[in-house]
Protein backbone atom coordinates (compact mmCIF):
# COMPACT_ATOMS: atom_id res chain seq x y z
CA UNK A 1 0.00 0.00 0.00
CA UNK A 2 1.41 3.79 -1.01
CA UNK A 3 0.70 5.03 2.29
CA UNK A 4 1.02 1.96 5.11
CA UNK A 5 3.30 -0.52 3.64
CA UNK A 6 3.35 -3.79 2.81
CA UNK A 7 1.29 -6.13 4.61
CA UNK A 8 2.25 -8.45 7.60
CA UNK A 9 1.92 -11.58 5.79
CA UNK A 10 2.95 -13.28 4.66
CA UNK A 11 6.39 -11.03 5.05
CA UNK A 12 6.65 -10.97 8.86
CA UNK A 13 4.63 -13.45 10.61
CA UNK A 14 1.43 -15.85 11.33
CA UNK A 15 0.87 -17.09 15.00
CA UNK A 16 -1.77 -19.56 15.40
CA UNK A 17 -3.45 -18.53 19.38
CA UNK A 18 -4.49 -21.62 21.20
CA UNK A 19 -7.96 -22.55 21.55
CA UNK A 20 -9.37 -21.69 25.46
CA UNK A 21 -9.72 -25.21 27.01
CA UNK A 22 -13.36 -24.61 27.44
CA UNK A 23 -13.99 -24.24 23.75
CA UNK A 24 -15.42 -27.10 22.06
CA UNK A 25 -14.09 -27.05 18.74
CA UNK A 26 -14.38 -29.84 15.70
CA UNK A 27 -11.46 -31.75 17.37
CA UNK A 28 -14.26 -32.58 19.93
CA UNK A 29 -17.29 -33.05 18.15
CA UNK A 30 -15.63 -35.54 15.43
CA UNK A 31 -12.10 -36.40 16.57
CA UNK A 32 -8.91 -36.68 14.41
CA UNK A 33 -6.27 -39.32 13.30
CA UNK A 34 -3.68 -38.04 10.82
CA UNK A 35 -0.70 -39.84 9.23
CA UNK A 36 1.61 -38.80 12.56
CA UNK A 37 -0.79 -41.12 14.45
CA UNK A 38 -1.39 -38.12 16.61
CA UNK A 39 -5.69 -39.04 17.62
CA UNK A 40 -7.73 -37.22 19.51
CA UNK A 41 -11.02 -39.05 20.34
CA UNK A 42 -14.06 -37.98 19.23
CA UNK A 43 -16.75 -36.44 22.03
CA UNK A 44 -19.64 -38.61 22.44
CA UNK A 45 -22.13 -36.13 21.22
CA UNK A 46 -22.60 -36.97 17.51
CA UNK A 47 -25.71 -39.55 16.03
CA UNK A 48 -26.10 -40.74 12.47
CA UNK A 49 -28.95 -39.52 10.07
CA UNK A 50 -29.43 -42.87 7.76
CA UNK A 51 -33.47 -42.09 6.88
CA UNK A 52 -33.23 -38.67 5.72
CA UNK A 53 -33.41 -39.08 1.92
CA UNK A 54 -37.25 -40.26 1.28
CA UNK A 55 -38.44 -37.55 3.38
CA UNK A 56 -35.63 -34.67 1.83
CA UNK A 57 -33.19 -35.88 -0.97
CA UNK A 58 -29.95 -34.42 -0.83
CA UNK A 59 -30.09 -32.90 -4.35
CA UNK A 60 -34.03 -31.74 -4.35
CA UNK A 61 -35.27 -28.68 -6.35
CA UNK A 62 -37.27 -26.23 -4.23
CA UNK A 63 -40.80 -27.81 -5.78
CA UNK A 64 -40.60 -30.41 -3.58
CA UNK A 65 -43.21 -31.47 -1.74
CA UNK A 66 -41.88 -32.54 2.15
CA UNK A 67 -44.15 -35.77 2.73
CA UNK A 68 -45.63 -35.69 6.33
CA UNK A 69 -45.37 -39.32 6.52
CA UNK A 70 -41.94 -40.00 5.94
CA UNK A 71 -40.93 -37.49 8.54
CA UNK A 72 -37.81 -39.32 10.06
CA UNK A 73 -37.46 -41.18 12.66
CA UNK A 74 -33.86 -39.44 13.71
CA UNK A 75 -35.48 -35.86 13.95
CA UNK A 76 -38.26 -37.26 15.81
CA UNK A 77 -35.36 -38.34 18.05
CA UNK A 78 -34.10 -35.13 17.48
CA UNK A 79 -36.78 -33.02 19.06
CA UNK A 80 -36.96 -35.56 22.36
CA UNK A 81 -33.07 -35.06 22.69
CA UNK A 82 -33.95 -30.94 22.91
CA UNK A 83 -36.44 -31.35 25.31
CA UNK A 84 -34.63 -33.20 27.43
CA UNK A 85 -31.62 -30.64 27.02
CA UNK A 86 -33.75 -27.86 28.35
CA UNK A 87 -35.13 -29.92 31.07
CA UNK A 88 -31.83 -31.18 32.09
CA UNK A 89 -30.42 -27.38 31.95
CA UNK A 90 -33.21 -26.33 34.48
CA UNK A 91 -32.49 -29.13 36.76
CA UNK A 92 -28.67 -27.60 36.82
CA UNK A 93 -30.08 -24.10 37.42
CA UNK A 94 -29.79 -22.90 34.15
CA UNK A 95 -33.89 -22.01 33.63
CA UNK A 96 -33.43 -18.56 32.47
CA UNK A 97 -30.65 -19.27 30.14
CA UNK A 98 -31.23 -19.39 26.54
CA UNK A 99 -31.95 -22.56 24.57
CA UNK A 100 -31.49 -23.63 21.16
CA UNK A 101 -32.00 -26.32 18.72
CA UNK A 102 -31.07 -25.79 14.73
CA UNK A 103 -32.66 -27.50 11.79
CA UNK A 104 -30.97 -27.18 8.81
CA UNK A 105 -31.53 -29.31 5.85
CA UNK A 106 -32.02 -26.93 3.03
CA UNK A 107 -31.57 -23.31 1.37
CA UNK A 108 -34.53 -23.51 -0.16
CA UNK A 109 -37.25 -21.13 1.69
CA UNK A 110 -40.54 -23.10 0.30
CA UNK A 111 -38.64 -25.96 1.51
CA UNK A 112 -37.77 -24.65 4.55
CA UNK A 113 -41.38 -23.27 5.57
CA UNK A 114 -42.70 -26.99 4.91
CA UNK A 115 -40.02 -28.31 6.90
CA UNK A 116 -41.22 -25.60 9.76
CA UNK A 117 -44.78 -26.62 9.55
CA UNK A 118 -43.80 -30.22 10.25
CA UNK A 119 -41.36 -29.74 12.98
CA UNK A 120 -43.98 -28.03 14.89
CA UNK A 121 -46.33 -30.28 14.43
CA UNK A 122 -44.25 -32.98 15.86
CA UNK A 123 -43.23 -30.14 19.11
CA UNK A 124 -47.03 -29.63 19.48
CA UNK A 125 -47.94 -33.77 19.24
CA UNK A 126 -44.95 -33.94 22.09
CA UNK A 127 -45.90 -31.42 24.11
CA UNK A 128 -49.45 -32.82 24.75
CA UNK A 129 -48.24 -35.95 25.30
CA UNK A 130 -45.98 -34.76 28.36
CA UNK A 131 -48.25 -31.80 29.49
CA UNK A 132 -51.44 -33.85 29.33
CA UNK A 133 -50.70 -37.56 29.07
CA UNK A 134 -47.90 -38.41 30.59
CA UNK A 135 -47.99 -41.49 33.60
CA UNK A 136 -45.34 -43.22 35.14
CA UNK A 137 -45.03 -46.91 32.71
CA UNK A 138 -46.23 -44.71 29.74
CA UNK A 139 -44.71 -44.73 26.52
CA UNK A 140 -44.07 -41.21 26.12
CA UNK A 141 -41.92 -41.88 29.84
CA UNK A 142 -40.04 -45.29 28.16
CA UNK A 143 -39.58 -43.06 24.54
CA UNK A 144 -37.23 -40.39 27.01
CA UNK A 145 -35.75 -42.24 29.36
CA UNK A 146 -34.04 -44.52 27.11
CA UNK A 147 -32.76 -42.06 25.12
CA UNK A 148 -31.49 -40.35 28.53
CA UNK A 149 -30.02 -43.14 29.61
CA UNK A 150 -28.14 -44.40 25.93
CA UNK A 151 -27.13 -40.93 25.24
CA UNK A 152 -27.00 -38.51 27.82
CA UNK A 153 -25.70 -40.08 31.08
CA UNK A 154 -22.49 -41.76 29.56
CA UNK A 155 -21.58 -38.56 28.12
CA UNK A 156 -22.10 -36.59 31.20
CA UNK A 157 -19.11 -39.44 32.93
CA UNK A 158 -17.01 -39.21 29.66
CA UNK A 159 -16.79 -35.36 29.87
CA UNK A 160 -16.57 -34.38 33.51
CA UNK A 161 -13.88 -31.85 33.99
CA UNK A 162 -12.29 -30.57 37.23
CA UNK A 163 -12.52 -26.79 35.71
CA UNK A 164 -15.74 -27.30 34.66
CA UNK A 165 -17.19 -29.97 37.04
CA UNK A 166 -20.94 -31.45 35.67
CA UNK A 167 -23.80 -32.16 37.86
CA UNK A 168 -24.87 -35.74 36.90
CA UNK A 169 -28.69 -36.48 36.77
CA UNK A 170 -31.10 -39.22 37.06
CA UNK A 171 -34.03 -39.77 34.89
CA UNK A 172 -36.00 -38.24 37.69
CA UNK A 173 -34.35 -34.93 37.78
CA UNK A 174 -34.57 -34.18 34.06
CA UNK A 175 -38.22 -35.41 34.14
CA UNK A 176 -39.42 -32.94 37.24
CA UNK A 177 -38.53 -30.18 34.98
CA UNK A 178 -40.14 -31.86 31.56
CA UNK A 179 -43.14 -30.02 31.73
CA UNK A 180 -42.02 -26.51 32.38
CA UNK A 181 -39.01 -27.37 29.73
CA UNK A 182 -41.45 -27.97 26.66
CA UNK A 183 -44.00 -25.46 27.59
CA UNK A 184 -41.31 -23.03 26.89
CA UNK A 185 -40.30 -24.26 23.51
CA UNK A 186 -41.15 -22.67 20.36
CA UNK A 187 -40.54 -23.09 16.39
CA UNK A 188 -38.87 -20.10 14.38
CA UNK A 189 -38.27 -19.92 10.71
CA UNK A 190 -35.05 -17.51 10.04
CA UNK A 191 -34.78 -16.84 6.36
CA UNK A 192 -34.75 -13.85 4.09
CA UNK A 193 -37.80 -13.83 3.85
CA UNK A 194 -39.77 -14.72 7.07
CA UNK A 195 -41.10 -12.65 9.90
CA UNK A 196 -39.88 -14.19 12.97
CA UNK A 197 -36.80 -13.06 14.18
CA UNK A 198 -34.53 -14.35 17.24
CA UNK A 199 -34.22 -11.40 19.34
CA UNK A 200 -32.68 -12.90 22.59
CA UNK A 201 -32.78 -9.65 24.91
CA UNK A 202 -36.01 -9.25 24.74
CA UNK A 203 -37.11 -12.15 26.88
CA UNK A 204 -35.07 -12.61 30.19
CA UNK A 205 -36.24 -15.28 31.33
CA UNK A 206 -34.64 -17.10 28.45
CA UNK A 207 -35.62 -17.82 25.26
CA UNK A 208 -36.08 -22.05 24.14
CA UNK A 209 -36.64 -22.30 19.97
CA UNK A 210 -36.70 -24.81 17.58
CA UNK A 211 -34.98 -22.79 14.68
CA UNK A 212 -35.85 -23.75 11.15
CA UNK A 213 -33.74 -22.01 8.52
CA UNK A 214 -30.78 -22.46 6.26
CA UNK A 215 -28.31 -19.90 4.65
CA UNK A 216 -29.12 -17.28 7.09
CA UNK A 217 -28.67 -19.85 9.42
CA UNK A 218 -25.11 -20.63 8.37
CA UNK A 219 -22.95 -17.41 8.93
CA UNK A 220 -23.16 -14.88 10.90
CA UNK A 221 -26.54 -15.42 13.55
CA UNK A 222 -25.59 -16.75 16.79
CA UNK A 223 -27.94 -19.27 18.25
CA UNK A 224 -27.44 -18.75 22.23
CA UNK A 225 -27.51 -21.85 24.33
CA UNK A 226 -27.06 -24.11 21.04
CA UNK A 227 -26.97 -27.69 22.21
CA UNK A 228 -29.23 -29.60 19.25
CA UNK A 229 -28.63 -29.19 15.60
CA UNK A 230 -29.83 -31.72 12.60
CA UNK A 231 -27.80 -31.04 10.27
CA UNK A 232 -27.96 -32.49 6.61
CA UNK A 233 -26.72 -29.78 4.08
CA UNK A 234 -23.58 -30.77 2.36
CA UNK A 235 -20.81 -28.67 0.73
CA UNK A 236 -17.99 -29.56 -0.85
CA UNK A 237 -16.13 -26.07 0.32
CA UNK A 238 -13.57 -26.37 3.63
CA UNK A 239 -14.62 -22.91 4.44
CA UNK A 240 -18.21 -23.06 3.82
CA UNK A 241 -18.38 -26.18 6.44
CA UNK A 242 -16.35 -24.39 8.97
CA UNK A 243 -18.61 -21.58 8.71
CA UNK A 244 -21.45 -23.37 8.80
CA UNK A 245 -20.80 -25.65 11.92
CA UNK A 246 -22.80 -23.19 14.29
CA UNK A 247 -22.55 -26.04 17.15
CA UNK A 248 -19.18 -25.06 18.09
CA UNK A 249 -18.56 -22.64 20.88
CA UNK A 250 -18.65 -22.21 24.81
CA UNK A 251 -20.80 -24.44 26.56
CA UNK A 252 -20.56 -23.47 30.32
CA UNK A 253 -21.72 -26.40 32.36
CA UNK A 254 -23.67 -27.93 29.51
CA UNK A 255 -21.34 -29.18 27.20
CA UNK A 256 -22.69 -32.55 28.14
CA UNK A 257 -26.36 -32.14 26.53
CA UNK A 258 -25.17 -30.97 23.17
CA UNK A 259 -26.27 -33.21 20.35
CA UNK A 260 -25.21 -33.25 16.01
CA UNK A 261 -27.56 -35.35 14.24
CA UNK A 262 -26.07 -35.64 10.74
CA UNK A 263 -24.92 -38.24 8.20
CA UNK A 264 -21.72 -40.24 8.07
CA UNK A 265 -20.98 -38.25 4.95
CA UNK A 266 -21.10 -35.31 6.54
CA UNK A 267 -19.36 -36.35 9.59
CA UNK A 268 -16.49 -38.14 7.58
CA UNK A 269 -16.09 -33.89 5.54
CA UNK A 270 -15.57 -32.61 9.00
CA UNK A 271 -13.00 -34.70 9.81
CA UNK A 272 -11.30 -34.39 6.96
CA UNK A 273 -11.43 -30.52 7.69
CA UNK A 274 -10.12 -30.83 11.20
CA UNK A 275 -6.86 -33.22 9.65
CA UNK A 276 -6.03 -30.55 7.40
CA UNK A 277 -6.94 -27.79 10.08
CA UNK A 278 -4.30 -29.57 12.62
CA UNK A 279 -1.78 -30.15 9.68
CA UNK A 280 -1.70 -26.64 8.89
CA UNK A 281 -1.48 -25.66 12.65
CA UNK A 282 1.08 -27.79 13.04
CA UNK A 283 3.15 -26.15 9.93
CA UNK A 284 3.38 -22.91 11.87
CA UNK A 285 4.47 -24.54 14.82
CA UNK A 286 7.27 -26.14 12.68
CA UNK A 287 8.02 -22.64 10.97
CA UNK A 288 7.93 -20.75 14.47
CA UNK A 289 10.18 -23.18 15.56
CA UNK A 290 13.15 -22.43 12.65
CA UNK A 291 12.46 -18.97 12.82
CA UNK A 292 11.01 -19.01 9.43
CA UNK A 293 8.43 -16.55 8.04
CA UNK A 294 5.23 -17.30 5.77
CA UNK A 295 7.06 -15.95 2.84
CA UNK A 296 10.03 -18.17 3.00
CA UNK A 297 8.48 -21.51 4.39
CA UNK A 298 6.02 -22.54 2.03
CA UNK A 299 2.33 -23.26 3.87
CA UNK A 300 0.54 -25.86 2.62
CA UNK A 301 -3.01 -27.07 3.04
CA UNK A 302 -4.37 -30.76 2.49
CA UNK A 303 -6.88 -31.75 0.00
CA UNK A 304 -9.23 -34.69 0.42
CA UNK A 305 -11.08 -36.23 -2.30
CA UNK A 306 -14.13 -34.77 -3.61
CA UNK A 307 -13.58 -31.37 -1.60
CA UNK A 308 -12.10 -28.27 -2.67
CA UNK A 309 -10.19 -26.26 0.10
CA UNK A 310 -11.96 -22.57 -0.83
CA UNK A 311 -13.41 -21.48 -4.40
CA UNK A 312 -10.82 -20.85 -7.07
CA UNK A 313 -11.38 -17.47 -7.50
CA UNK A 314 -10.00 -17.38 -3.54
CA UNK A 315 -6.64 -19.50 -4.18
CA UNK A 316 -5.28 -17.32 -6.88
CA UNK A 317 -1.61 -17.81 -6.44
CA UNK A 318 -2.26 -21.61 -5.20
CA UNK A 319 -1.09 -24.59 -6.74
CA UNK A 320 -1.09 -28.11 -6.30
CA UNK A 321 1.48 -30.34 -5.02
CA UNK A 322 1.66 -33.92 -4.14
CA UNK A 323 4.01 -35.01 -1.03
CA UNK A 324 5.21 -38.50 -1.00
CA UNK A 325 7.80 -40.32 2.13
CA UNK A 326 9.55 -41.46 -1.09
CA UNK A 327 13.68 -41.21 -1.10
CA UNK A 328 13.35 -39.75 2.78
CA UNK A 329 14.28 -40.90 6.40
CA UNK A 330 11.96 -38.85 8.72
CA UNK A 331 13.60 -39.02 12.16
CA UNK A 332 12.18 -38.82 15.23
CA UNK A 333 13.98 -35.61 17.18
CA UNK A 334 11.48 -34.72 20.26
CA UNK A 335 9.85 -37.19 22.47
CA UNK A 336 6.01 -36.11 23.97
CA UNK A 337 6.91 -36.89 27.76
CA UNK A 338 3.20 -36.76 28.91
CA UNK A 339 2.45 -40.07 30.44
CA UNK A 340 -1.10 -40.98 27.96
CA UNK A 341 1.33 -40.33 25.32
CA UNK A 342 4.11 -42.37 26.82
CA UNK A 343 1.86 -45.21 27.13
CA UNK A 344 0.37 -45.02 23.50
CA UNK A 345 4.28 -44.82 22.50
CA UNK A 346 4.87 -48.23 24.09
CA UNK A 347 1.44 -50.05 23.19
CA UNK A 348 2.47 -49.14 19.71
CA UNK A 349 6.03 -50.59 20.21
CA UNK A 350 4.68 -53.75 21.96
CA UNK A 351 1.34 -54.49 19.43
Amino acid sequence: HEEVGEDLFPRSFIFSLEPPTNWIGPEKFFGITNDDDDEEVEWPLTNDVLDNEDWLPPKHKKDLVVQRDLFPESLHEAIRSFVLSCAARRARGQAKGDMSMLVHVTTFVNTQKQVREQVADELHVLKNRILYDYSSGGDIQRELEHIWNRDFRPATKALQSTDDPLQELEFADVESELKEAVGKIEVRMINGLSTDSLDYTRHPEGLAAIVVGGAKLSRGLTLEGLSVSYYLRATRMYDTLMQMGRWFGYRPGYRDLCRIYTTPEIMASYRNVVVATRELLDDFKQMQAEGGTPADFGLRVKHSPGMEITARSKIRHGTKRSVSYADTRPETTSFEIEPDRRKKTRECLES
